[in-house]
């Protein structure tokens, strides 16, 4: 109690009024809610003013105990002028920083550093020189917070060495992103030079053995088929043997042929100006395996018409497994993936890929690099998926367009669990996507032959 006045008001010793009310005993009864009502407000905001710096406290340590984890190349000798990088995703991130810089700068003082503007797991530059290196990541998150710097990762860049054949050639691929080096500091990332020739000489791989029971798993090169409309039921025959079996054709619009050019049989396709898509005009057949694989490599021979207009692109073949994701269904790891070739928009070619770490629903391009198009020559596509350990980031694609490397992933995850691995081979050929922008501008045919599974390189 503090001092009463003559109307009975208690003031305390700040200053406040306290009511008081004298009961039966005498005894006086403090109410404490009418002095003090109008700051009662003050509350909620002191609260909030102790919990802002907390709760920004933890989130900056919370970002900064999560740093990405390296990926490749990790420890290694990479042989090519644009050495891919790529990182496991930090949840919640909406970018990454790469810093590069020379194998003696340890504290990355005299560093470029590549700001990668959207939110992908993956970057090749363009600009890197023969040497020794390391290179570290950190995440992007909400509100300009940053995670603490990755551990560092070495490499050596060794060009000059370079062969086509080296399995140990990294991918070209591209991404979006900005370069950022300080105005201060001269950047080790220099033009390159001692480049690798864009069209290396073939290396060919041993002779391949059509009758090898070690590697051999399937051929089809339709000499036994009849020449003319290339019909369902044939379709059928001729993937299901060994074996293997089709569990699924279908074909719309123009029907596929199978045709003799120079002596040779081939199945060929064609589609009509302003045909699209899958429904309309696409071509499919699903060929389950006779066994699930833990690698397996795939190889076709193409061609396209002389003047072929390539439109936004579409689907080829490639391999899969599980409930092989395709359509928008991002895989979870536990449902399945796939890996298909497609071309875009330039008649370049990709690998198409559903994956858990995708960037988005639809499936990822893996480029193939600028050298290597669709073409009214015959070319011969292969790839090798090897699966990976659940749950690990160690699957590999690699792909080759005549001989000459074209793509090289070792980071991949395809799976989580070890219900499936590579379990089917997908023969599509259509345009798109899904809607008339993907149709093509005239009327096109895609010409393949001699499709070949093996579980070796095949290189033919």
């Amino acid at each position: 109690m503090g001092n009463i006045d003559s109307k009975g008001n208690d003031y305390d010793e700040y200053g406040q009024v306290h009511s008081v009310q004298v009961q039966a005993d005498g005894r006086r009864a403090v109410n404490l809610s009418s002095g003090h009502r109008g700051n009662y407000w003050r509350m909620p905001f002191l609260f909030l003013v102790f919990l802002i710096p907390v709760l920004l406290f933890v989130g900056m340590f919370y970002f900064r105990s999560h740093q990405p984890v390296l990926l490749a190349p990790k420890h290694e000798s990479v042989h090519t002028d644009t050495p891919y990088f790529s990182w496991q995703e930090i949840e919640g991130s909406v970018g990454y920083n790469l810093q590069i810089t020379n194998a003696e700068d340890n504290d990355f003082k005299n560093t470029a550093e590549y700001k990668i503007a959207k939110n992908t797991l993956t970057y090749s530059p363009q600009d890197l020189r023969e040497g020794s290196y390391i290179w570290r990541v950190r995440a992007t998150m909400p509100a300009g917070n940053y995670t603490d710097w990755s551990s560092a990762n070495t490499f050596t860049l060794n060009i000059q060495n370079y062969a086509i054949n080296d399995s140990s050639a990294p991918t070209v691929t591209k991404e979006d992103a900005t370069i950022i080096t300080k105005e201060d500091v001269n950047p080790v990332v220099t033009p390159r030079q001692n480049s690798v020739d864009a069209t290396p000489p073939l290396v060919a791989p041993d002779q391949f053995d059509y009758n090898s029971e070690d590697y051999h798993v399937f051929t089809q090169d339709f000499e036994q088929t009849n020449l003319g409309l290339y019909t369902d039921s044939e379709a059928y025959d001729d993937f299901t043997k060994d074996g293997h079996n089709a569990s699924w054709v279908y074909s719309a619009g123009d029907k596929p042929t199978i045709e003799s050019i120079d002596g040779n049989q081939l199945l060929k396709k064609s589609f009509k100006q302003g045909s699209c898509c899958y429904d309309d005009h696409g071509f499919n057949v699903q060929m389950d395996l006779d066994k699930s694989y833990d690698e397996l490599y795939l190889s076709y021979r193409l061609r396209v018409d002389e003047e072929f207009g390539p439109a936004k692109g579409g689907k080829m073949f490639g391999l899969c497994g599980g409930d092989c994701n395709v359509g928008g269904t991002k895989p979870t790891g536990y449902d399945g993936w796939s890996a298909r070739n497609m071309w875009r928009s330039e008649g370049d070619i990709v690998q198409y890929v559903y994956h858990p770490g995708q960037p988005s629903i639809y499936g990822e391009d893996l480029s193939y690099g600028d050298n290597f198009r669709l073409s009214s020559n015959w070319q011969t596509i292969e790839h090798r998926v090897k699966i990976n350990t659940p749950g690990q980031y160690d699957g590999v694609i690699e792909a080759w367009v005549d001989g000459r490397l074209a793509l090289r992933r070792t980071d991949l995850q395809f799976r989580k669990t070890n219900k499936f691995a590579i379990d089917q081979l997908k023969i599509n050929s259509f345009w798109g996507g899904n809607d008339q922008s993907w149709a093509p501008t005239r009327d096109e045919s895609f010409y393949f032959d001699d499709i070949i599974l093996s579980t070796k390189r095949i290189g033919i």
